[in-house]
C-alpha cells in the first residue's frame, strides 16, 4: 500500500503532528506523543492517576494515548493549561488547583 508520511499536516489552519513541540505558538493544533496523564492527591499517601487530554496555551489539544498497553506521563501545568478527561462518559475538566506532577 502506498502511504505518504508527512511530519506535518495542515487542515484549514488547523495543523496536525505527532510531537507537541512541533506546534508553532501562534497556531492552533492537535498532537499527542506525550500521553497526557495527571495525579490527583487524595490524601498524604494515596492519589489517583487519571488519563485525559490536555489544552495547552489555549490553542493546543494533546491527545491521550488510546490503548490499554500505552502509560501516562504526568505533565506539568501551568495556571492557563487545561485538563479533561471523561468521567462516566461525560468529559469534564479537571482544575488545575487539582492537579499535581
Amino acid at each position: 500500500f502506498p502511504i505518504d508520511v508527512t511530519p506535518q499536516l495542515k487542515l484549514d489552519g488547523l495543523i496536525v503532528t505527532h510531537d507537541p513541540d512541533d506546534l508553532p505558538v501562534s497556531e492552533y493544533g492537535i498532537a499527542g506523543h506525550l500521553h497526557p496523564g495527571i495525579r490527583i492527591k487524595e490524601s498524604a499517601r494515596q492519589s489517583l492517576r487519571i488519563t485525559g487530554f490536555m489544552v495547552r496555551d489555549s490553542k493546543h489539544l494533546i491527545l491521550p494515548a488510546f490503548s490499554q498497553f500505552t502509560g501516562t506521563s504526568p505533565l506539568k501545568m501551568s495556571k492557563e493549561d487545561q485538563f479533561f478527561t471523561e468521567i462516566n462518559g461525560v468529559i469534564s475538566e479537571i482544575p488545575s488547583e487539582l492537579t499535581q506532577t
